[in-house]
Order: structure tokens, then sequence, then C-alpha cells
């Protein structure tokens, strides 16, 4: 939406005014429209599928969202935008990528019109705006639910500088009250100043921990200069994209890798200077400009991610529109056939890049393939062994990924309980302390550690630890019904069922709480209790074995007269 400040009734934008901006969304919706039946994949389960606070709106405006979420950040316009969708759509995945496909389509009609009204040359800003809404490099901000950031930061972005440079005004309209515009513009401020506030308070009061590189500020400048040259090769030729990338450190400025990019930009500089064109330096510098925050200069996760080129590569792509504008008015036919073959190349590439996004086994698989050495991959696909039952798969990914990043608690834990299912109890015990001892904060850490401890019989030390656990947070069902576990194995059956009513009062559908107490109840005689908690624990689970074999073995018993049914 354009600010207006020429006259109160502009004239109605003609048919071919409006042609333009509906082929940039027909585009933008042929590219991602095979997103729309995509599953939540990597950081959209607790972003999404396990964040309580989108349950309420309000919520994500307060600081709860902190803890519930996962990350080392607060978005709460982000998280806002989450909450919308949840409350249309519950939690169905195809409401949250078609908002993710809606939104890149209009980021592209504001470029559209935002470098049409700057330049004065729409055919190089349709040209721009085209390969902006196809081309695959955004596919990890558009594909993904997490990257809404990189769109909703580019919304109001390109709104706002749409708001300062888009305006017109016809010949002798009244101007409205300087006043009027200055209202306008600090009430505009003032929101921002709100919002700004609001990012980085939690931050300065120690509630999110700020991203962090261990490396000299000297080694990240100089790689910053080979990350712009791979982010051009990215943009000219988009292949091989990934999540993850691992970018080796430059520590010499005498570095082919360091001296040849940097070569390459001053020529570039000083072409951009020699043709004098108004289009080809706001390109270059907005590529420039918008990529800045992200070159690792001040300390980030990551030497490189692909969707940090949602915006700056926008600069490139009005390059490569003046650049048609050119040949077009030398040879508008061939012109106009080499710009469809490329749009047709790159929605083709997009197309088959968004597959990989569908579901998690596919991403995590691609990028561990692509990016073998980066411990979160292999992580990721270690997660996906795990959950399909691929124990020793599992382990094997475990270990890679330890092998790049040893101090990763959870993924000791992880290996711990793929280890656990192999039978090897006494390596998932030695994993089990290391994840703790990395992470002694952790209630998770302890509770798997004591879980372990009894199954190895050690119950003195499986109750230290599931108490510990206990300490650091008190409502950890799982805790309480492994120390009933513990508790039952030592014969104290009084406080073995105290800890299991806990435990099923946090969470009446777990389980395995549900099991113990049907062993307690039949340890203590009450045979039919018990046969009510394994019934229970059957309609909660059909095919749990143990539960089928304890109430047969009750119901053979001498004397029993409940239901054998």
């Amino acid at each position: 939406m354009v600010l207006y400040f020429g006259p109160m009734n502009p004239p109605a934008a003609p048919r071919s005014r409006r042609a333009a901006p509906a082929a940039i969304a027909a585009l933008s919706l042929l590219a991602y429209a095979n997103t729309l039946s995509h599953d939540f994949v990597w950081d959209d389960r607790f972003l999404v599928v396990e964040n309580a606070s989108l349950a309420s709106p309000a919520r994500c405006l307060l600081p709860d969202p902190f803890s519930r979420q996962g990350g080392n950040f607060y978005r709460p316009v982000q998280l806002l935008s989450y909450a919308l969708d949840r409350a249309v759509w519950g939690l169905a995945p195809f409401g949250f990528h078609l908002t993710g496909v809606l939104l890149h389509a209009a980021n592209g009609i504001l470029l559209f019109l935002l470098f049409a009204a700057v330049t004065g040359n729409r055919r190089a800003a349709l040209a721009a705006a085209a390969l902006f809404a196809v081309h695959p490099v955004n596919t990890a901000a558009v594909a993904y639910v997490a990257g809404r950031a990189d769109l909703l930061a580019a919304l109001f972005m390109l709104g706002a500088l749409l708001c300062v440079f888009g305006g017109g005004e016809a010949a002798g309209a009244a101007r409205p009250r300087a006043w009027c515009a200055a209202a306008l513009f600090a009430l505009l401020f003032a929101v921002a100043a709100v919002y700004l506030g609001a990012r980085l308070w939690p931050a300065a009061a120690g509630l999110v921990n700020p991203p962090s590189n261990p490396y000299p500020f000297a080694w990240r400048f100089l790689t910053s200069f080979k990350v712009v040259a791979a982010y051009l090769g990215l943009l000219a030729l988009p292949v091989g994209l990934r999540m993850e990338r691992a970018v080796p450190l430059e520590t010499s400025p005498l570095s082919a890798a360091v001296l040849l990019p940097l070569a390459l930009l001053l020529l570039a500089a000083a072409a951009a200077a020699r043709r004098r064109s108004r289009a080809v330096s706001l390109g270059a510098a907005w590529f420039l400009a918008a990529l800045l925050p992200y070159l690792n200069w001040f300390p980030l996760n990551a030497e490189m991610a692909e969707h940090w080129l949602y915006v700056p590569a926008a600069g490139i792509f009005l390059v490569a529109g003046v650049a048609f504008d050119a040949a077009w008015r030398l040879r508008r036919a061939p012109a106009a056939a080499c710009l469809l073959a490329v749009l047709a190349s790159l929605t083709a590439l997009t197309v088959r890049r968004n597959a990989d996004w569908r579901d998690e086994e596919t991403i995590f698989a691609r990028t561990a393939r692509l990016s073998p050495g980066s411990p979160r991959a292999r992580y990721n696909m270690g997660n996906v062994h795990l959950a399909k039952g691929m124990w020793r798969d599992a382990v094997r990914e475990y270990r890679a990924s330890l092998a790049l990043k040893p101090g990763d608690a959870a993924c000791r834990r992880n290996l711990g309980n793929a280890l656990l299912r192999l039978g090897e109890t006494g390596e998932a015990i030695a994993e089990f302390e290391r994840a703790a001892a990395l992470d002694p904060s952790s209630s998770d850490a302890h509770t798997r550690l004591g879980a372990a401890y009894g199954m190895a019989g050690r119950n003195a030390d499986a109750v230290r630890a599931l108490l510990e656990a206990l300490r650091l947070d008190p409502v950890n069902a799982r805790a309480h019904s492994n120390l009933a576990s513990v508790y039952t194995n030592q014969g104290r059956l009084g406080e073995a069922r105290e800890a299991c009513e806990r435990a099923l009062a946090l969470d009446p559908g777990l389980v395995e709480a549900r099991f113990n107490l049907g062993i307690i109840l039949s340890n203590l005689g009450d045979r039919e209790g018990a046969v009510e908690q394994f019934d229970r624990v059957l309609a909660l689970e059909p095919g749990f074995r143990p539960a089928v074999r304890m109430r047969r073995r009750i119901m053979e018993l001498p004397g029993y007269e409940g239901d054998a049914n």
C-alpha cells in the first residue's frame, strides 16, 4: 500500500499498469504452488507446532515466547503472523505455506513499484521483479515456514521505501499541509522506535542470547569477500542449493580467495561508474548495502546462508533488468525470447528445489549429502533415522556430527537414546553423563541419565539423577514417571505410586507413567486397578506389548474375578 502525498483522488491506473503486478503475482504462484502440500520441517517444529504461545496472538507480544520457541531471538511480528495463521488454519501446514507464497508475491509487486518509481524504467523494474519472483535462491525463505522472518522484513522495508519514493503529484494539485506529513512520519518513527526497543530489550535483560562467532574480526572480514563472490555465483548459476554451507575461513589478506573477489568488485564498481546509469548504481548499492548485515562483520551463527540473499538479490536483479532493457531497445524479439527462457529455466529450478522441502527426511538427507561437514545436518539426519527405528544409522550420523561439534549436548542425548535401543547401556550412560556435564541445567539430560541408570540396575544413581531433574523442572512428568519406576525396583511402592500419580496429573496421556502405575498396583495386590490401568494404556497405544503381557498374566492368576475380555 502506498501512502500518497499528492492529490486526494489520483487518477485510476490504466489496465496496462495493473497487468505488471498481476504478472508478478502469477509468476510467484506458479513457482511456489508445489510448496502448498509440504509439511512442517526443521525449525518449523518448535516455532509453530510446539509453540504454545501461538494459541493466543496477544501472548506473542509478551516475554513468554522467549522460553517457548526454543531460539535465541525474539520476533513478535513473526510470531504474531504464525498465531494468525493458526487461528485460521489450525496446525494445517497448507495455510502457513499459503501465507508465505502470498507474502512473496506481495514483495515482488512492491519491488516492481519501487524500482519503477525510483528509476523511471518500468521495463527494467518488471524484469527485475519477475526474476525475484521465480529465482530458486529464494526457496529457503518462501518454501520454509521458519523463513517468514525474511519475507516480513522485506515486506515492511519495501513498503516503507515506497512510502518515501513512490508518491506522485498531479499538476496544479494542492500539497497537503507540511505538518500532516511531519505528524505521519513522526508516528511511523515512534512505532519503529518502540518496536526496536521491544526487540533489543530481551537481549539486554539476558532473556535471549546474542549470536556468537568465536573467530577474530579480521578473519571474518577477509572471508566476507569470498562469501560475496559465492553469493554472486549462486545468483548467476543457482545449482547445488542447500540449507547449510560450510565456508572455510580466510586468514591471509594475500589469499587468492580474497584478492580475486576484491578485484572483481572494484572492476564492477568502475564499470558502473563509467556507465553512469542510475538504475545500475542503485542495483549495485542495494546489493551491497542489504548484504552488509549478513557479512559476519558483526558475529552471526554462520558464515553464509541462502535465505540472507532474499533482499540483497533484488539489486542484482535490477542490474539484470537494465541489461534486458538495453537489449530490448536494440532487438525486441530476441531480448524477449531470452528473458522468457531465463524465467522458464529459473521457474523449473525453483519447482525442483521446492521438492527438497516437502518433508524433514528429504531436506535433511539432501543437506547432509551436500554439506557433509555440517554438524547440524548430520545431527538432523540422525534424528530422522532415530524416528524410523534405524538405530545403527542414527548412531553413525550422531557420531559424525559429534566429530565436528563435540560439545553438542542435544546430539549426545540422542546418541544415548539410540545406543539404549541397541542394548548398549554402558555406552549410552557414558553419553548421557557427558550431555549432563555439558548442559547441567537441562532437566531432560538428567531425566535420560536417570532412566539409563535405572535400566543398568544403578538405582541409587538413578534416584539422584531424577531428583536433580525434578529440582530443575518440577513439572517434568517423564522424570516423575521414571522415578516411580526406580522406586518400584527398590520396593518403595508407596513413593512409587505417589510419583506416578504426580506424573499423570501433569500428563494424563503419558503411556509409560500409566503402565508404571499398573505395575505398582499389581505389586500392591490391586489386580483390578492394575488391569484398568493396562486397559487405559492400550486405549492410548493399542500395540503396547508390555501392557498386553501384564494384563494377560494378571487375568491368568488363580482367584482373579475381573473382566477377562
